[in-house]
Parts: structure tokens; sequence; C-alpha cells
């Protein structure tokens, strides 16, 4: 049992400053505190028609009466660098203070709001010594609008953020507050109660989040001429992959696993997939394979300095016996491999980076490597792996893509590709999901 403090809001005046407020009294949602003085006896009570625009959010209007906290809002918005991207990653700073000291102890949770009935988690952590919550999350290009929760000892704040030119989250709870004691179950004693805890009984980590936040996959799809400017078919090597990640209170990662089918080799050379993860120092990762009927062809346990250079998938010859590739093929599925790596240290979102972390491909024949644009830079500040056309060598779509088949290239079997790359993103961010019938390999 772990005590904590429930806040009892008294009142707090809402300054109309330069900086963007939101009131606490938007009917729409439930809210921190009730008030606690009768009418009339706090002389500073202000009266309030309509809360300030946030840029992330709808007008709202709002009651008559005292207003309880401000949330001040600090998003940075624009956009950036386009490298054919078809996620963004969002990094948040959220912080909860009162008039005299920053809240410890908050959960504050982002949620990737699918319908008015289902959310998945893309972040949750507690607040902390500082009233702080950091980090970052990854979302589908497509996605718009995600769910801000915030809650303050049993009770919560909700607000729908419009992610459309957002770059950072940065907003703080400020409000005026006595505290009594409330008891929660923690079974772990990390902070967190364990209806909200994932891993009720490990204090090293308390949320799970899945990339995509569906439970779904993503495919990756790799060009294997590098440097020669490759034929756009993207189907030389394919996987479908899909992450994990375990977070602590604090946000922090401490675990990864990663899960890669082979399901595309339309090329003659021959490869092996390895995978990154920048900035992580000391781990100890457990790698599997199994074999297309779901037997289990390999495991290895290792203890590393640095995670650089893991090979996850064999060569590329020995992985799948179909090119998947032609117009005569049906989809065979290949091997797989799944990785669990448990880091020495916990990291923040910001130094690890966005899925799908640095993944890249080894053409055995030409000993060349190809990874994900913005990732590597000539001295010039060039970027490696973008083409003197600029185009890449390696693209993650979400979900069931169909790549091209051999001989044809993805602007034929996309016709809205172009538009989605000359825009830099901007325009048809949902391009692959409008396949030409006849242009691409069937996978059902």
């Amino acid at each position: 049992m772990k005590t904590q403090a429930k806040l009892i809001v008294i009142m707090a005046f809402i300054a109309l400053s330069l900086i963007k407020c939101e009131t606490a009294l938007d009917p729409n949602y439930k809210w921190l505190m009730s008030l606690t003085q009768p009418p009339g006896e706090n002389e500073n009570a202000q009266v309030v028609g309509e809360a300030a625009v946030d840029p992330g959010s709808s007008t709202v209007v709002a009651p008559v009466g005292e207003q309880e906290f401000e949330l001040q809002v600090s998003d940075i918005t624009g956009t950036t660098d386009f490298i054919f991207d078809t996620t963004k990653t969002i990094t948040i700073q959220i912080t909860v203070v009162d008039p005299i000291a920053p809240v410890s102890g908050c959960m504050v949770r982002f949620l990737d709001v699918v319908d008015p009935v289902t959310s998945r988690v893309i972040f949750k952590a507690v607040t902390d010594g500082s009233g702080n919550v950091k980090g970052s999350f990854t979302v589908n290009s497509t996605t718009n609008q995600v769910r801000l929760v915030v809650d303050v000892f049993g009770e919560t704040i909700i607000r729908d953020i419009n992610i459309g030119s957002v770059k950072q989250i940065n907003r703080t709870l400020t409000f005026l507050s006595q505290t009594t004691p409330v008891t929660i179950i923690d079974s772990d004693n990390d902070g967190v109660a364990d209806e909200e805890d994932f891993y009720p009984n490990d204090p090293s980590r308390a949320t799970k989040i899945n990339y995509p936040s569906d439970g779904g996959y993503y495919t990756i799809a790799f060009e294997d001429l590098f440097p020669k400017q490759g034929d756009a078919d993207f189907n030389d090597y394919v996987v479908r992959a899909k992450f994990e990640e375990d977070l602590n209170t604090e946000g922090k990662v401490v675990r990864i696993r990663g899960n890669f089918l082979h399901i595309a080799k339309g090329a003659g050379y021959n490869h092996t997939f390895h995978l990154n993860l920048p900035n992580v120092t000391g781990a100890t990762y457990t790698l599997k394979r199994y074999k297309p009927d779901g037997s289990l062809e390999f495991e290895t346990t290792k203890t590393v300095e640095s995670f650089m250079g893991v090979e996850v998938m064999p060569n590329s010859s020995t992985t799948l016996s179909s090119s998947n590739s032609n117009t005569n093929q049906t989809l065979v599925l290949g091997k797989k491999g799944e990785i669990e790596i448990v880091l020495a240290n916990p990291i923040s979102k910001l130094d690890l980076g966005p899925v799908p972390y640095d993944p890249y491909l080894y053409v055995i024949n030409t000993k060349k490597e190809i990874h994900f644009a913005g990732k590597y830079f000539k001295e010039d500040g060039t970027d490696i792996y973008i083409d003197p056309t600029g185009f890449p060598w390696a693209l993650m779509i979400p979900g069931d893509w169909q790549w091209p088949y051999e001989r044809g290239n993805i602007h034929e079997a996309y016709l809205d590709f172009r538009a989605w790359y000359t825009s830099e993103g901007n325009e048809h961010n949902d391009w692959y999901n409008f396949p030409v019938t006849g242009k691409v390999f069937p996978i059902n």
C-alpha cells in the first residue's frame, strides 16, 4: 500500500497574459477538482467568457465562474526535414506545479485516438520530483489527433490535441492546492498503481508500448544497388517488422523487442539484416530464429557493450524459398527473427530515437550497408542514403503494404507516391493505401 496526495483545489486566478492558457471548466471533460469555497468568499474569483484558443485544440467556451487551474500551452509548430517518413515523432514535456512547488507522482498519458471509444497508449510516465515528464511518441503520419490524459491522484483532466503541424508538445498545468492522503495498491512499490502498471510485480518497468500502436506491423523495403540508383521496385529485400518498448515510471526505455518476418527477395544479390541502437551503452539480448513452419531454428543470448551491427536475419538465400515478386507467384512466408534487448541502463526516448531505430541491410555481393535516410551524412552535410535524384534506398510503410512486381516501379504501382514525396509529405500521406491493381504483389 502506498500513500499519495489528493489535491483539493481552492481557486486559481487566471491572468490573461501573453502565454496562452486553457480553462479547466470545459463541460466536455471530467475536471480535476470541484470548488471548495462557497461563492463570494474569494475576492479574486475571475469571470472568463471564452477560453484562449489552443492551436492544438478546438476553441472551448468556458462557463462563468471561478477557474480551477490553467494550462499553459507552449507547443512548437512547424515541419521537420522530409526523409520519406511515413511516421512522425513528437517530443513532449508536461509539467505539473502549484504556486509553491512542483507536483510529483501524477500519471501522464498520451493516447492514439482511433475513434470515440477506442484509444491506445503511446506514452506513459509519472511526473518526477520537478513535476516534469519528458519523452516522445511515434505515430503514423496520417494521425492528426492524440489525447493527453493527466491523472492527479484520482482525478482526471483530458485534452485532445491536433498534431497536424505540431513538432513539440510543451504544456504546464498550474493550480493552488492543499493535500490529504489517499491510498493506492502498488505491489512493486514503483509509484504506479497496480491497475495502471502493465508489470505490477516488476519495479523496473511499468508500461508496454506497441509500434505500430494497433499491434500490427510495418513493412520495411530495400533497394540493394547502393550506391547506384535502384529500379525503384522496392522488392529486393522486404520484411514485416513490429516493435515493443517497456518503459519505467519515468518514461525511459528499459527493454525493447523486435519481430521480423522475411517476405520478399526480388534480387539476385544476397543480404543479411542488422539492427543498431545508437546511444545504448550496454545490453543483453536474446535472439531467436524460426523456420517458416514455426519451429525454433536458432537461439543465442549475448551481452554487449554497445548495440551496433547485431545480425538479426542471416543470409537471405537461406531465409525465403520464393522471391515473392513475380506475377505467377503467390505469397510464401519466410523465416522469422525475434529479439529481446534488456538495456543495462534506462535510456530516454529522446536519446534512443524513434522506431525502427537504425535497421540496415548488408549486401554480401557488394559489401555495402544500406540504411534509412536521415541517419548518416557526408562531410558536406549531404545524406549518404539519398541518391543524386533525391531518392532513398529504404522505406518503412505501415501495415500490409503490397510491393511492386519485379520490373515494375513504385511510381506506377502507387500513383500518389510522387505527389507525396515531391510535396515533402504535405500531400497524399496515405499514398500506400491505394495500390494499382495488377502492378503490386498480392499478399492475401
